[in-house]
């Protein structure tokens, strides 16, 4: 068995190899973007089931009236795993899979917006002229917010780090910063205090300025769409070949533009694309006060063959390197071609940012829902959509909704808030019906590094007095991390480290409601 194998290799384990980095794998990088639609529900659903354990189980602990579905939640969560299969979430198996897999992202969407509903009705006080704001992740926020409570619009929220709060305290502050809109010499100006940006009518971005550092974004008009002829050889919704990046056809100019929002804390410019006889794009990019991304919200609709779009940023830095998000991590990995291992890398993975930097000065690029980047010198393009046609013949035909966006920062993307604001494009504020008394903050962890991956209950539900927090260091870097759980009517009596499957491995000291756990580079920890 595994354990007589592994036994016999721990005896020998000195002369054991030991291999530092990423095994990157070089096929089947077309898998990173092939059935786009699957891959969007994933991101879509991880997120909304970890919202859903964390408001359920303070709605557990706090109302009498509320019992935690543990059993729906669980089966959600299964079936969300099951997609996971890895010819499903990789885009290459039939079409009748992702038939089956829809309609079981159906039913675990459903299960996990009835529970989060009831969670949020259990603990806002009933009111019907009232809303509340969640915000499940440990930094505090502020961002704009379209609310749909009476008298709607957008509003300027400020919220703690792992809080509910009433939307009228959390848009009482009002705001300090505004943006503006306007046509000069037939370019779309946009600013706020901390972005200036030029777009043409044809819809590149000519110049972002970062007014912090005063330095200038792009080194060429960005946000450009490209189209290649996408022919692997061998597995065709599997693989993107090398030869692809020599056939390259950048897309028409948007045929029409206007200014569709000009608010005093968001504007909008549209821009409507014809990316080929088949394929349209409609496009909004957004600037919000307060805000120090530019962010680019498409809809398209996608009827190609063997074609693959990709994004392209050239940006107005020098170095040889490229930090990617990965899960509870981030992995660096050249741009440039020196040797046949990094010229393998012209298509690689990673999650909700990449970043560029060179000392003083970088750039991230973020998005909702995609995983494929490359990255040669100085250009950043993320991978949009394919149009492969084996074994699933109609793989990404139809319509797609995505974000990404732009982010220049002048510090270290640890420090600069890179990940946050990944966060936020992923999931932004929104608005629940039900007024709070008061401002519920219940967790709080003094290391800017550590974040929180879960709040939940236990998996064995035996307890329902007990809370699961499960968090990791997100910059690579050594520190302790002083965590308190501050629940109303609730006192914090045992903390134990355990594993992943929850099964104890230390007693922790406990002060009042807080305990203080040391984490290594990229370590992953569960509280119980």
């Amino acid at each position: 068995g595994p354990e007589e194998f592994f036994a016999l290799v721990a005896q020998d384990k000195a002369n054991l190899c030991t291999w530092a980095g990423e095994l990157y794998f070089e096929y089947h990088r077309g898998t990173y973007t092939t059935q786009a639609a699957t891959e969007e529900e994933q991101q879509a659903l991880r997120t909304s089931a970890a919202e859903t354990e964390a408001v359920g189980v303070l709605a557990g602990l706090l109302s009498s009236h509320y019992s935690y579905p543990s059993v729906a939640l669980e089966e959600a969560w299964k079936r969300v795993l099951l997609n996971q299969f890895h010819d499903v979430i990789p885009g290459t198996s039939i079409h009748c899979v992702y038939d089956d897999a829809e309609e079981l992202y159906a039913l675990s969407k459903a299960a996990a917006e009835s529970a989060l509903a009831d969670a949020h009705s259990a603990l806002s006080d009933g009111s019907p002229a009232a809303w509340h704001i969640s915000n499940t992740f440990s930094f505090p926020r502020t961002e704009v917010i379209e609310s749909a409570a009476p008298a709607g619009g957008f509003k300027l929220a400020h919220v703690g780090a792992c809080s509910l709060t009433d939307l009228s305290v959390a848009c009482e502050s009002g705001c300090s910063d505004s943006v503006s809109v306007q046509v000069t010499d037939g370019m779309y100006v946009l600013k706020n205090s901390a972005l200036l940006v030029t777009i043409a009518p044809d819809g590149l971005v000519t110049s972002v300025l970062h007014k912090e550092s005063g330095k200038e974004t792009l080194s060429q008009p960005g946000n450009c769409l490209v189209m290649f002829d996408d022919h692997p050889l061998y597995w065709d919704a599997w693989d993107v070949d090398a030869y692809h990046l020599e056939k390259a056809t950048p897309c028409p100019p948007a045929y029409s533009h206007e200014i569709t929002v000009e608010e005093s804390i968001r504007v909008e410019v549209q821009f409507k694309y014809q990316l080929s006889e088949k394929s349209t794009l409609l496009q909004s990019i957004r600037l919000d006060a307060h805000s120090d991304i530019l962010s680019f919200h498409s809809s398209v609709d996608w009827h190609e063959s063997h074609k693959f779009l990709k994004v392209q940023f050239p940006l107005n830095v020098r170095t040889t390197s490229v930090t990617y998000e990965v899960p509870f991590g981030v992995v660096e990995r050249p741009n440039h071609v020196n040797t046949s291992w990094e010229m393998a890398k012209f298509e690689v993975c990673g999650h909700r940012f990449a970043d560029m930097s060179e000392f003083g000065f970088g750039c991230a690029l973020l998005n909702d829902c995609k995983y494929g980047y490359s990255a040669r010198a100085n250009n950043l393009s993320l991978s949009l959509l394919r149009s492969p046609k084996a074994p699933d013949e109609s793989a990404d035909m139809g319509r797609h909704e995505f974000a990404y966006a732009l982010m220049p920062h002048s510090a270290a993307w640890q420090t600069a808030g890179v990940l946050e604001r990944a966060v936020q494009l992923n999931t932004p504020l929104t608005a629940v019906p039900g007024g709070l008394q008061n401002t519920l903050e219940y967790l709080s962890i003094n290391q800017p590094s550590v974040f929180v991956s879960a709040v939940k209950p236990p998996q064995e539900h035996s307890s329902q007095t007990a809370v699961v927090v499960r968090l990791y260091e997100a910059f690579g870097g050594s520190c302790t991390a002083c965590c308190a759980l501050d629940i109303p009517g609730w006192a914090v009596k045992e903390v134990l480290a355990c594993n992943l499957l929850e099964d104890t491995s230390a007693i922790l000291a406990v002060s009042g409601n807080s305990w203080s756990a040391a984490f290594k580079p990229f370590q992953l920890q569960t509280f119980k």
